[in-house]
């Protein structure tokens, strides 16, 4: 049901905004969202004002706040928005590339004007940009890469020549001792000022199991600072095995380079890849300690250990794909229903994060 201009300022001014909001300067979710309450603020202010551009476009702003965490759950909340920010663009779903574009946008509105309703416009722009980039089948069978916030955007600068701090030259990076040059070896600088070569570097980044720090001084190489609590991303134990490649594991007919042949959509796929790439990893992992075990009678028992491990994976992940393809079957026979399908859809949502925490568990203890 449509809500009225009155309705909707009363929803987002109750239930859709940050109360008691606590900033941490040192902390770049919980200021993102500070943002985004600016940005409700506004779009509050507008709607109460009747604002004919804004009040013409409240079909966009309720779709803008369909779906978001909850509001009143501010750690849950900054646990979304930060995924959303050290994730690779697409790895985000709908909803995070669509929030960060909002955010990005109402941060600058301090700097050159922007009217609530061109940051609504924009965002509904966004989420078109999301299905066209991240659902292309190019970008949805692959597994981005994990440490994209790190090798992207912080990776340190190159350096075109390096001096010791009593203002010799130095030709060698201090870690493998090669000499400094154009390429591999190419010296790069840190926010700290330490310089490395770009391989040791890179090396160091894939070493150090989610965090990006100075292997000099142990600055984080984003803000500067020591021990930071902010800058750490989840790492894949080992590269998954490719989406497509396991479905074809458990479904014979899972041919089809876009997941079509199963009767998912892009986005279901999607859902799919992430919600299954840690364990994925997991059971590329076994596989690979099973393989270096293969021929030997040593460590009978670490191999039936590692099999049984193997085996209760993938069956697991076969129930979670199962949970997934089921609950789009109900949105699809609820379409007449607006009400059953929100609830079939939700019931699906629920078992479906159960049976993933439960593999999660598994995983980290296995």
């Amino acid at each position: 049901m449509q809500l009225t201009i009155e309705e909707l300022a009363h929803e987002l001014e109750h239930y859709n905004s940050f109360a008691g909001l606590a900033l941490d300067p040192l902390d770049p979710y919980l200021k993102a969202m500070s943002t985004f309450q600016s940005f409700t603020t506004d779009v509050i202010r507008a709607l109460r004002l009747k604002d004919p551009q804004v009040t013409e476009i409240s079909a966009a702003i309720n779709n803008i706040y369909e779906q978001l965490p909850s509001f009143f759950e501010i750690d849950l909340f900054r646990d979304w928005v930060k995924a959303a920010m050290l994730g690779h663009p697409l790895r985000h779903t709908e909803k995070q590339h669509q929030w960060l574009h909002i955010v990005h946008r109402q941060a600058i509105v301090n700097d050159r004007y922007l009217s609530v309703s061109t940051i609504i416009l924009v965002a509904v722009v966004a989420r078109e940009d999301w299905q066209r980039r991240v659902l292309n089948p190019e970008n949805l069978l692959a597994d981005p890469d994990a440490l994209y916030f790190f090798r992207r955007e912080h990776n340190p600068r190159d350096v075109d020549s390096v001096t010791s701090n009593e203002g010799d030259e130095e030709t060698q990076c201090w870690i493998c001792m090669e000499p400094y040059g154009n390429g591999i070896h190419q010296p790069q600088q840190a926010s700290c000022g330490h310089i490395h070569c770009k391989t040791c570097l890179k090396k160091w980044l894939e070493e150090s199991k989610g965090r990006y720090t100075c292997p000099q001084c142990r600055a984080c190489l984003v803000c500067n600072a020591h021990d930071c609590r902010h800058h750490v991303v989840d790492c894949d134990v080992a590269p998954p095995i490719p989406i497509m490649e396991f479905l074809k594991e458990i479904y014979d007919n899972a041919e089809t380079s876009d997941g079509n042949k199963l009767g998912w959509p892009p986005s279901w796929l999607f859902s799919i890849r992430e919600m299954t790439r840690g364990q994925r990893a997991a059971l590329a992992l076994i596989r690979a300690k099973l393989e270096a075990l293969q021929g030997e009678n040593i460590d009978s028992d670490r191999k039936v250990n590692l099999t049984r491990q193997s085996h209760d994976i993938k069956i697991r992940l076969g129930s979670l794909i199962e949970v997934i393809s089921e609950c789009y079957a109900a949105q699809l026979r609820a379409r007449l229903d607006n009400e059953t399908g929100v609830q079939c859809c939700t019931l699906g949502v629920n078992e479906l994060c159960k049976e993933r925490e439960r593999l999660g568990q598994e995983v980290h203890t296995s």
